[in-house]
Parts: C-alpha cells; sequence; structure tokens
C-alpha cells in the first residue's frame, strides 16, 4: 500500500467553529475529565474495601487525597466554563441549566458529598457505608456526564463532538461498571465499618445533614435533566425542563445548606461546643441586618423576593461566621495552613450564593434599536451610540460599535461589541461588548443591523457577578490549600475509641 498526497495542500483548513476559538475552551475540557477521571481512584478505594471486608480510617486518609484534587479539578472546569459562556456566548448569563452544564454538576454535588463523608470516617470512624455508596455514584455520575457529552442524546448548546457509537460504549461501560459495584455492595453489606457515636447537635450530625442535603439536589437536578429523555423514550410525547423547575427545587436546597453552614464554625465532634451567647448571636445579626440593607439598597422594582432576601442574609451570615471568629488573637494565631484552606473554601459557597443572589434579583436589562447619537438610559446608567467601524481580523470581518457610558454626568466606560461573520463556518457571532468591575459588569450584546448605521440592541448591567467566579477561586484555593497542607497518617496513630478493630498501618496501602 502507499500514500498519494495531495501537494500543494489547502492554504486554509475548515476551521474551528468560532465558540471554540477561545483560550477558555482550550483548558475547560481538560479541567473537567481530571475531575472526572480522579474519581475513579475513590471508587476503586470502595471496591477494594468492599473486597476485603473492611473500611476504616485509613483508608478514608488515602482516599481523600484523590477526592479533594478531583473536585478542585472539576470546581476549576465549572467555573472557567461558565465564565466563558458568560463572555463568549453573548447572552448575558452565566448558568444555562443546560444537559452538559448538569452533567458536571452531578459528580460535583456528589463529589463534596464524599468529601464531607472521608472527614467523619476518617476523623470520628462515622458514615462508612455512605462514603462506599458515595464513591461509587459520584465515579458513575462522571461517566454519565461523558456519556451525555459525547453521545448527543441531550440537546446541547454545548455538544460540539458527537459520536454516538462512543456514547453507546460509554452506556454499556456505565450499566456494567455499576451492577457489578452494586452487587458488590449487597454482598458485603455487612462490611465491617467503624462506628462512633455523636449527637444530632454535632459536627458529625451537621456534616450528615449537609451530605443527604447534597444527594438530594443531585436527585433533583438528575431527574430535571433525564426527565425529557425517558419522557419521550416511552413515546408519551415531548417536552422541555427548563430553568423554572431548576430554580424552584435546587434554591431552596441550596439555602438549607447554607444554614447549616453558618452553624459549622461553633461545632465540635461528638457534642455542641459551649461558646457565649453574643459569639453565636453576632454572625445572625450581621447577616440579618447586612442582608436586609443590601435589599432594600435597590429601587423598588429591583428589590429581591423573600427567596433572595434570604440569600443575601445567609450569605452574609456565613462570611461573619467564618471571619469575625479571626478578629481573636488566639484565633490568627491558631491558623494553620490546613484550618485556613477549610475556611478559604467554605468561604467561596458565601461569595459565590451572594454573586448569584445579587445577579439574579437586582440586574437590569433592556432592549433598544439605537443609531449614531442616540441615547439609552438603563437605571442609573446612560448609554450612547458614538458610531461603527468595519473591522478585518485574522479569518472573521466584523462590525464594531461604540458606545459611551455616562453615570451622573461623568463617563464611566466604552463599550465596543461586535458582531462577527467568519466566511469558512459562514457563521455570525456576537462578541459583547463589556465593561467589567467588582461591583457589576455593564454589557452589550449587538443584535442585528436594522437599518443604515442603526442596530437592535440589548444592555445589562449585572450587579456583584464578578462575585460568581470569585467564590469559585476561593473555593478552588481553599481546596489546593488543604491538599499541600495534608495531615500525614502515622503508623501508630489511634482508631477512634468505639472502632471494633485497629486502623490499617500505613504501609500496608
Amino acid at each position: 500500500m502507499r500514500s498519494r498526497p495531495e501537494f500543494p495542500g489547502p492554504l486554509e483548513g475548515r476551521d474551528l467553529n468560532p465558540m471554540l476559538q477561545d483560550i477558555g475552551l482550550i483548558i475547560h475540557p481538560p479541567l473537567l475529565y481530571l475531575g472526572y477521571v480522579g474519581f475513579a481512584v475513590n471508587f476503586a478505594f470502595a471496591m477494594a474495601a468492599l473486597h476485603s471486608g473492611r473500611l476504616d480510617g485509613a483508608v478514608a486518609h488515602w482516599s481523600r487525597p484523590w477526592a479533594l484534587g478531583s473536585w478542585v479539578f472539576l470546581t476549576a472546569g465549572i467555573v472557567l466554563g461558565s465564565w466563558w459562556a458568560y463572555y463568549e456566548l453573548g447572552w448575558g448569563g452565566w448558568w444555562f441549566w443546560d444537559p452538559v452544564e448538569n452533567a458536571s454538576l452531578l459528580p460535583w454535588l456528589l463529589g463534596t458529598a464524599l468529601l464531607h463523608a472521608l472527614v467523619v470516617c476518617e476523623k470520628r470512624g462515622a458514615y462508612g457505608h455512605a462514603v462506599l455508596l458515595l464513591s461509587i455514584f459520584t465515579f458513575s455520575l462522571s461517566l454519565l456526564g461523558t456519556f451525555v457529552v459525547r453521545s448527543g442524546v441531550l440537546t446541547s448548546v454545548h455538544a460540539f463532538a458527537v459520536d454516538p457509537s462512543r456514547g453507546l460504549t460509554l452506556l454499556l461501560l456505565l450499566g456494567l461498571l455499576l451492577t457489578c459495584a452494586l452487587t458488590l455492595f449487597a454482598l458485603r453489606a455487612d462490611i465491617r465499618a467503624p462506628y462512633a457515636r455523636f449527637g444530632l447537635l454535632s459536627k458529625e450530625g451537621l456534616l450528615g445533614a449537609a451530605i443527604l442535603l447534597l444527594c438530594v439536589a443531585c436527585a433533583s437536578v438528575l431527574l430535571g435533566t433525564f426527565y425529557p429523555m425517558v419522557f419521550q423514550s416511552l413515546h408519551l410525547g415531548s417536552l422541555s425542563v427548563g430553568a423554572p423547575y431548576f430554580n424552584t427545587i435546587f434554591v431552596p436546597l441550596a439555602l438549607c445548606l447554607m444554614a447549616l453552614m453558618t452553624q459549622l464554625p461553633r461545632l465540635r465532634w461528638q457534642h455542641l461546643a459551649a461558646q457565649r451567647r453574643i459569639k453565636v448571636l453576632l454572625p445572625c445579626l450581621f447577616g440579618l441586618l447586612g442582608g436586609t440593607l443590601l435589599s432594600l439598597a435597590y429601587p423598588e422594582p429591583l428589590r429581591a423576593s423573600w427567596l433572595g432576601l434570604a440569600a443575601n442574609v445567609l450569605s452574609l451570615w456565613l462570611m461573619a461566621s467564618l471571619l469575625l471568629p479571626l478578629l481573636q488573637p488566639v484565633a490568627l494565631r491558631e491558623l494553620t495552613l490546613y484550618r485556613l484552606g477549610s475556611l478559604l473554601a467554605h468561604l467561596g459557597v458565601a461569595v459565590c450564593a451572594l454573586g448569584i443572589a445579587q445577579v439574579s434579583h437586582h440586574s437590569q436589562e433592556g432592549g433598544a434599536v439605537l443609531a449614531a447619537g442616540q441615547p439609552y438610559r438603563l437605571g442609573a446608567f446612560a448609554f450612547r451610540y458614538e458610531g461603527s467601524e468595519p473591522i478585518i481580523g485574522p479569518n472573521y470581518t466584523a462590525e464594531r460599535i461604540t458606545l459611551s457610558v455616562h453615570k451622573d454626568g461623568k463617563e464611566v466606560a466604552r463599550l465596543t461589541p461586535e458582531r462577527r461573520h467568519y466566511s469558512v463556518r459562514t457563521m455570525n457571532m456576537n462578541e459583547p461588548g463589556i465593561k467589567w468591575g467588582l461591583l457589576g459588569d455593564l454589557y452589550v450584546v449587538l443584535g442585528e443591523k436594522m437599518g443604515p448605521g442603526a442596530y437592535a440592541m440589548r444592555l445589562h448591567h449585572k450587579p456583584l457577578v464578578r462575585w460568581i467566579w470569585l467564590g469559585g477561586l476561593l473555593m478552588m484555593a481553599g481546596g489546593t490549600l488543604r491538599l499541600l497542607a495534608r495531615r500525614p497518617l502515622l503508623a501508630n496513630h489511634p482508631a477512634p475509641a468505639t472502632a471494633p478493630y485497629p486502623r490499617l498501618e500505613q504501609e500496608t496501602l
């Protein structure tokens, strides 16, 4: 056999999809898959524990860094994907409850539950069976996420490389793996897992409730994502499940989870720590007062609902619960790198939740057809269309317009949204004009040309939208610090007093 290459080759190839011509999409998929693959190690630890018939603190100790590392990569992938969708897709949102987005959220939720179950299993010898099941289902959901992305079984704006044959292979692998794992779990359900007594108002009790809430939240997202496919497969018609369902079910669960998190600093293993009443009430009062004032700071049409008010209050309450104790010199001296990682990760949740609450309930949006010199007012901001110019890019042509933005009579920004045409792909793309800011973004998307020099536009003001990704960065930083400051397991470290057998020695794993 011999090849017959054609020379000369074409001057230009077919080109990537314009949505993929971005640095964010070079990094985003590998981060997600590193997170997916990492949970395979936790699955292997669970299978080894079931096979050997024992699960103790040493197994949890060695499994935990793999869960934490996978969780950090998965968090990074989700945060980067959300940021890319915001600045590249031109619709002004950061999360769409799209099936592919949900496919990455599912293992993240169970992975978070697994992390906390491993903490309790290592330190107190409890939740051993929960660790096994969460290890199995977290990795299974990672495979399910890969299946959703590659098979095209669910319609998604994020599906770029669909291959039904590979999707079928992944589905068969998932079915085989899940069947074998659950069968082994059923046969070895009497595995000798450590047992520890603890009170309901203790760190173990709180973490157990948090794990349960995370599992329920995961189940609700799983149901909403796959219900349309099951409904259609049964020839019952077609339907779609959108943001109203997910927001109605998921948001209250997230608020309940944050309410539990506000109590985290005052809890101890086995019992509730005795504290002065002022130390308990001060973070609560800070959250109530700050959240209420934050909601009332907006004019009447933009004030949050009771759900938004609750999100503001709980976010600030959680921040205060984590940060106010650091005002004491003793707490600062005891703040090790290990504890700092935990503080940053939970602080990231509060920061992210506050950003979500603000952008969901207090955003402003307007649409207009503007020609050169025409103004448009959106809340406190006055936009003025200054003019347009043609642009020739490396593989596209574009029309770029310039908008000046004034507030209180002063120019605060100049936005330059573009409408691009990629000739090779014969696709049009909108590049939004964004004025970044820690307190909020101004965001303009250019629409169709409506006449000589006139364009349809969508204009947005999104308060604290940066805090969503800032919270994600804090979570990633916290997880990384926990990995770097991981405590060693000594061979002579004693097992919990309630454990019926000694811990595994370090050299046996």
